[in-house]
């Protein structure tokens, strides 16, 4: 039995991209979690600025969005290819 077979490949995309998503799933939560304490909270950076700081925070959760889409998206492609073969 070869372990590189297109079969065992595909399962093994389809499982990295399951664990990916989880991943970004979990920084996704405590990215919010981050958020919603600097905006309720109104934490800003203490410089003469002084912007607040929940801006800053919030491109990791927009970023773990975007992640979980193209992972979403992967996994369907990935199961659309073991369908056909």
């Amino acid at each position: 039995m070869i372990f590189c077979q297109k079969k065992n490949i595909l399962r093994l995309k389809i499982f990295t991209s399951f664990l990916s998503l989880l991943f970004f799933l979990i920084l996704f939560y405590f990215g919010f979690l981050m958020v919603e304490e600097a905006f309720t909270k109104n934490y800003s950076t203490g410089t003469v600025w002084d912007p607040p700081l929940w801006i800053p925070y919030s491109s990791m959760m927009i970023g773990a969005a975007l992640m979980i889409l193209q992972y979403i998206a992967e996994i369907i492609k990935l199961t659309d290819e073991k369908d056909i073969n």
